[in-house]
């Protein structure tokens, strides 16, 4: 059974390794398209949300979507690992309450499980700041799903929602638009 689960943890890493580097180089490779400083910044984790949100503002008027993008991930991984260090604690007290408990053979009460109020207190700041984040990711990506093409700017994001492992192969597979002049010759999308 070890051994399986052990399998299946390669895999799932492989796969989740995998996804990040085709992400980085689908935004990699937009960046340079967009003539963007510091393209490399596409295969740090978490930097490479600066890279989104200077993919997803527009050029004629910028915003801090770059910064804003930058700050939600890092607050929702700020938010998760204090719920996991609080889960931590909160079930190491519960397992030396219940031990003591038993070797007294006293009952447990209430009490000793207030320390799960902090854990359900940062499991609701945890998932409301990866939301917030979440929502902004998903706007900025349709925001470059939509400069590359617009007419399956939608579909991408909805697939990419639904299947987060499909965001690579839409950064890769979506090129801009050309749009035709009247005597048929391609010219610059606007």
């Amino acid at each position: 059974m070890t051994t399986v689960i052990t399998l299946f943890l390669g895999i799932t890493a492989l796969f989740s390794l995998l996804v990040f580097v085709l992400k980085g180089l689908g935004f990699f490779k937009l960046a340079k398209l967009e003539n963007f400083e510091k393209p490399i910044l596409a295969f740090i984790p978490v930097a490479n949300n600066y890279v989104l949100g200077s993919l997803a503002e527009n050029k004629e008027k910028p915003s801090n979507l770059k910064k804003l993008l930058l700050i939600l991930n890092i607050i929702a991984i700020i938010t998760v690992a204090v719920f996991l260090v609080s889960s931590g604690f909160a079930i190491s007290s519960v397992f030396e309450s219940a031990k003591l408990a038993i070797e007294t053979d006293v009952e447990l009460t209430l009490s000793e499980l207030k320390p799960f109020i902090l854990v359900l207190v940062t499991f609701v700041l945890a998932v409301a700041a990866v939301a917030v984040y979440k929502v902004f990711y998903y706007i900025s990506l349709w925001r470059v799903y939509n400069k590359q093409d617009k007419s399956k700017a939608l579909m991408a994001i909805i697939l990419s929602v639904i299947f987060a492992f499909l965001v690579p192969v839409f950064l890769l597979v979506l090129k801009k638009q050309e749009s035709y002049s009247e005597n048929g010759l391609p010219q610059e999308a606007e």
